[in-house]
């Protein structure tokens, strides 16, 4: 049997695409069902909803498409990955690789990483064995593009949460979901100066697919208990709902385009984490206007 047809054969394989033909069968299903509805609203309105449906649909299909085309141009991460994983003198090809990488990043990301970049730049003279290389790549480099991902994933997240909140129709949510989703696993990739290979992008085919079916069944369950808990609280739960399933993306696409492998993150520790990161914030910035303050009340009274 080819290599090909066994990985297609293997659980994670399957898995992606069933979540993918799920996810098709019930934008397919809601699609006819507004259709339907739209036939019962007479002749004028039934075309304004056809044509704005119409619309919708080469829009978001335009947006997936660019997204996702932008996602399979970036460069591929893997054999960097398995080069950083193994022990003994570093070959001059891993060294080119590490340097193109250094590169890559350097062109996306410019003066928010300028710095780290040339501390690993430094730290790499001489270095002549793995182990030092992938040290260096750990301790100078990836604390910031770590934090720099993360500050992507929070404002993706928090952008479509709000957005999640305002509607109310459960196909809408499911493609608001799928877009955020795609375009989150193209940044971050691009963020890491390239993709993972194929595994690591049927993992991420799986957990897009799965939040903007997630996205999709919660606002059923939210248009359910309207009733009960009021419209607003829903919407609220709904948007806390989609923007979690975002985040859930965001750090599997971190785990699988990092060049050095760490143990995945928690939904739970990443709030923890950006938690922490605004209250530090805050108290920096409480800090440095109570001193400004100071200094002009000294400055006042010479």
């Amino acid at each position: 049997m080819p290599s090909s047809l066994r990985y297609l054969l293997r659980p994670l394989s399957l898995l992606a695409v069933g979540s993918a033909l799920l996810l098709g069968a019930l934008v397919v299903g809601e699609t006819f069902q507004l259709v339907r509805r739209a036939g019962e609203w007479g002749t004028p309105m039934q075309e304004v909803g056809l044509v704005a449906l119409g619309l919708m649909a080469a829009g978001g299909g335009w947006l997936l498409w660019r997204e996702g085309g932008g996602y399979l141009r970036l460069r591929r991460v893997g054999k960097l990955k398995r080069a950083l994983k193994g022990e003994g003198r570093a070959s001059q090809s891993l060294l080119e690789g590490v340097q193109r990488w250094l590169n890559e990043l350097d062109r996306v990301h410019g003066e928010p990483l300028a710095d780290a970049l040339h501390r690993t730049r430094s730290a790499l003279v001489g270095q002549e064995h793995v182990a030092p290389v992938r040290r260096t790549i750990e301790v100078h480099l990836l604390p910031a593009l770590d934090e720099r991902t993360e500050k992507e994933i929070r404002s993706s997240a928090l952008r479509l949460g709000v957005a999640s909140s305002f509607f109310s129709m459960a196909l809408l949510d499911g493609v608001l979901t799928l877009w955020f989703s795609v375009r989150l696993v193209r940044r971050v990739a691009e963020l890491h100066g390239g993709r993972p290979g194929l595994v690591g992008t049927a993992q991420l085919l799986r957990e897009v697919s799965m939040a903007a079916i997630g996205a999709d069944l919660s606002q059923h369950a939210a248009d359910a208990l309207s009733t009960r808990v009021g419209s607003l609280a829903a919407a609220a739960g709904q948007g806390l709902v989609t923007a979690t399933l975002l985040v859930r993306v965001g750090l599997w696409a971190q785990s699988v385009c990092r060049p050095i492998e760490v143990a995945r993150s928690s939904v739970g520790a990443f709030v923890v984490r950006g938690a922490a990161h605004q209250i530090r914030k805050g108290m920096r910035g409480g800090v440095h206007r109570a001193m400004g303050a100071l200094r002009s009340e000294s400055r006042a009274q010479i």
